[in-house]
């Protein structure tokens, strides 16, 4: 789990806001809850898909509404993590990781 800064492209009066993300290596989308979108955008319905920032004000990353057994959880996919251009370098014995922008 990453908090991030995240900003909702479409608006520019939008505050960027803080969002925990689960990193999941396995997806090639960001997810976002619909409370976290709800959150990050001021409206009540949500739709498929929306354009934000996360943590580099300058990108522009699809996140989709989380669905399923993940309607509740953030996603930090790979689609981010491209963007971001990160690295998810892992310490198998002390179980950590950590994202390394290069």
């Amino acid at each position: 789990m990453v908090p991030l800064v995240c900003r909702y492209n479409d608006n520019e009066k939008a505050k960027p806001r803080h969002i925990w993300f689960l990193v999941d290596s396995g997806s090639p989308y960001t997810c976002l809850s619909a409370k976290a979108f709800e959150y990050l955008v001021g409206e009540r319905t949500v739709r498929g898909l929306y354009s934000c920032a996360i943590q580099d004000p300058s990108t522009n990353i699809e996140c989709r509404l989380s669905k399923g057994n993940f309607s509740e959880v953030n996603l930090l996919g790979m689609n981010a993590v491209r963007r971001l251009k990160l690295s998810i370098d892992i310490d198998w014995y002390s179980e950590t990781f950590q994202l390394i922008q290069k």
